[in-house]
């Protein structure tokens, strides 16, 4: 059985490995000596074409940036897809205000890396062994972690109708404060709900963010990315933002409650950023951080009637 490649939508993938079956794995003092640790960042495996997502993290526990790292998708003893991973990058700027009152930002840069275009078929357990070659040129080290692939994501799935969520707008609220954590809301992102996207047959960006109560910091940065395609494209999409948890709650009594929109579409985690199209179809989601070409590529697709 000859392992799949992966489409070239967005990453160049080559042939990695000669055989078809898998080949000796990276034994656990292996992992334990390798300066790298794999971990898995996707969390909404299932049976469905995935981008799938993961961070190497150096023995300081500091997260490495432009490696290379080469992915195998094993089932059982064959080798079923094999690909090349994209480092996905944001920066994230955190203003410093001195005593004498100057304001200079600090930037942070998170990052993952990202196959796309990944189809595990089967539901149950896989292997998948990352072939790391670290930015210094040392390497390449063999790691491996087991997953689980559901029969069905929690997300909406691709190509799938989504919810027609309905959620407060500019309309329903006297400040844009009140459905949004964004230091400078953007009068874009609250126009319309889910469900008057759907019933007006226009394609649609939805981007579930906290910017203030992000546990991993990323959704200010995110959120950030889709607002750059906004100028662009605002005559063609309409772009809507949806805080998961309940703001009323979480600022006035610290207390953590998902709003029914983050039920309905199954989150796990947040940020998360999902693209339809005019049919109110699931073209592309994205979990944790998106490059602003991944987004436009999806926005195009979706402007094409595709999922």
């Amino acid at each position: 059985m000859e392992p799949k490649l992966l489409g070239p939508s967005l990453i160049l993938l080559t042939l990695l490995f000669a055989a078809c079956t898998r080949g000796p794995a990276a034994t656990p003092a292996a992992s334990q000596e390798a300066p790298v640790t794999f971990y898995l960042v996707s969390t909404d495996l299932a049976v469905e074409e995935t981008r799938f997502a993961f961070g190497l993290i150096g023995p300081d526990r500091t997260m490495i940036e432009g490696a290379r790292a080469s992915l195998r998708f094993i089932r059982g003893s064959q080798v079923v897809l094999e690909g090349e991973a994209i480092y996905r990058s944001v920066a994230i700027r955190t203003p410093h205000i001195h005593p004498g009152g100057e304001v200079h930002l600090h930037i942070d840069t998170r990052g993952l890396y990202v196959v796309d275009g990944v189809k595990l078929d089967t539901p149950g357990e896989w292997n998948v062994q990352a072939r790391v070659t670290l930015p210094d040129g040392s390497g390449p080290y063999l790691l491996e972690q087991d997953v689980i692939v559901k029969g069905k994501s929690s997300t909406p799935a691709i190509g799938n109708p989504v919810p027609p969520t309905r959620h407060k707008t500019a309309r329903d609220v006297s400040d844009l404060s009140q459905i949004s954590s964004s230091e400078e809301p953007i009068p874009d992102f609250y126009r319309v709900s889910v469900a008057e996207a759907v019933e007006g047959h226009r394609p649609f960006v939805v981007v579930f963010a906290t910017p203030a109560f992000c546990q991993s910091r990323l959704c200010g940065p995110v959120l950030e990315i889709v607002a750059q395609t906004i100028p662009s494209y605002r005559e063609r999409v309409e772009f809507i933002h949806i805080e998961p948890y309940d703001l009323s709650l979480i600022r006035g009594e610290g207390r953590v409650q998902l709003v029914e929109a983050t039920v309905q579409w199954g989150l796990p985690t947040e940020p998360w950023v999902f693209v339809v199209n005019g049919q109110g179809r699931l073209v592309a989601k994205f979990e944790g951080i998106l490059a602003l070409e991944e987004l436009e590529g999806a926005l195009k697709k979706a402007l094409a009637g595709g999922t």
